[in-house]
């Protein structure tokens, strides 16, 4: 008979450090993609694939990375672009060892 997997022993705990980013001179933190339960994402991420447009969308996914801090963040002066908002995403992947794919153009 072949051995059962056990899936629970096999991922040790998260060391990784949050990801943070620094914005109008303050430090904002996104929440730790380890330690989220993916079965649960899609309700905290909201509609991504149902939003109005693509900044309704981005805007979605920064709400979500940020999740208590999207306040402070949305408090900030500077204009926040798409242009930071790809810098943004493909900091955030690389930091969790994910690819963010291109858009063709």
């Amino acid at each position: 008979m072949a051995e059962v997997f056990d899936l629970g022993s096999a991922v040790p705990e998260n060391e990784q450090d949050p990801f943070q980013f620094l914005w109008d001179g303050e430090t904002f933190t996104c929440r730790d993609l380890n330690k989220l339960d993916i079965r649960r994402v899609s309700e905290e991420l909201g509609s991504v694939d149902g939003a109005e447009n693509v900044v309704e969308a981005a805007t979605n996914v920064l709400k979500f990375l940020l999740g208590d801090e999207y306040e402070r963040f949305d408090a900030t002066e500077p204009v926040f672009t798409m242009a930071h908002f790809g810098a943004l995403s493909e900091a955030w992947a690389e930091h969790h060892g994910l690819d963010v794919p291109k858009s063709g153009g």
